[in-house]
């Protein structure tokens, strides 16, 4: 799947549980009860997979995160099977980071999307992907143009079959 970016402005909001880029993102409550994240988390993508089915997954949301005082950035994912008792938080205004990341992004499919899902046709310059490896997310925009424009998530096949998203990790030096 591929998505293009559509800004909403500063006085909207995307619709509660909808698949979205910066903004706020919608977790289950338990999560910040137990204190889930890390001080230097930012959230950049939640996607609904009732909207956007991936694989075999129909339902519950999937979340990118990056430490950002980790150098180089650390890639967090996170997945909710459940859509119940779910609150919207505001994640990204204590952070201070050099993009304003309470801008918030409708994504709307496209071929030649800023972000892509488990791209089918992507390849890396760089780095030959393993055989039991696969590009979870792609992520290009502005915000990362220090670092080259772009961060790619991967995660090892076994682990996306058994829904272990915890155990993807991100790459911000591989060059398509």
């Amino acid at each position: 799947m591929n998505f293009n970016l559509i800004m909403l402005s500063k006085d909207e909001e995307s619709d509660f549980l909808s698949s979205h880029f910066l903004g706020c993102p919608d977790v289950p409550s338990i999560w910040n009860e137990k204190a889930e994240f890390y001080n230097d988390e930012i959230f950049l993508l939640q996607i609904n997979l009732k909207e956007y089915p991936i694989n075999d997954l129909k339902d519950g949301l999937l979340y990118f995160f990056i430490a950002s005082k980790s150098h180089p950035y650390r890639g967090i994912v996170r997945y909710s099977l459940s859509d119940k008792e779910m609150e919207r938080i505001d994640f990204n205004s204590e952070i201070e980071f050099k993009y304003d990341l309470n801008k918030e992004y409708l994504l709307k499919e496209d071929l030649n999307g800023e972000i892509q899902i488990l791209p089918d046709k992507f390849k890396l310059k760089n780095y030959i992907l393993k055989q039991d490896e696969l590009i979870l997310a792609s992520i290009k925009h502005e915000m990362f143009n220090d670092i080259g424009g772009e961060i790619v998530f991967l995660i090892k096949k076994n682990d996306l079959n058994n829904h272990e998203f915890n155990k993807a990790y991100l790459s911000i030096s591989l060059d398509k």
